[in-house]
């Protein structure tokens, strides 16, 4: 749930062009779905709102009230227990030798062309 701070979601009815906007003259037929498909897209569509909605309500917690955010969204350790054993920390090998390796460059260079008018 945390990933969704960097960058904001494109909400899904940007996606869907309104009937006003292609104009009057249709260049294609309308295509009839099957019944299984409409009802997959409908549920689709609804999954996606619920989704949505939660991230709502995660992000006015998060505005509203700090503490109560960072305790709901903390981890349980008693829902997943987890133990370890070994090593928490290698050490490095003193003596490694990486192998050699060959880089080949395959950046692509852009230029800008001036044009003079």
């Amino acid at each position: 749930k945390g990933c969704h701070d960097s960058h904001e979601l494109i909400p899904l009815k940007d996606f869907i062009t309104p009937v006003k906007f292609p104009g009057k003259v249709r260049h294609r037929p309308a295509v009839q779905l099957p019944l299984e498909e409409s009802e997959q897209r409908a549920l689709l569509l609804k999954k996606w709102s619920l989704y949505n909605m939660e991230l709502e309500k995660d992000a006015e917690l998060q505005l509203t009230s700090p503490e109560r955010h960072e305790a709901a969204t903390e981890r349980d350790p008693s829902l997943f227990p987890f133990e370890r054993q070994g090593l928490e920390y290698t050490p490095p090998i003193s003596n490694y030798q990486p192998p050699e390796g060959r880089y080949h460059d395959i950046t692509k260079v852009y230029t800008q062309v001036e044009f003079k008018s």
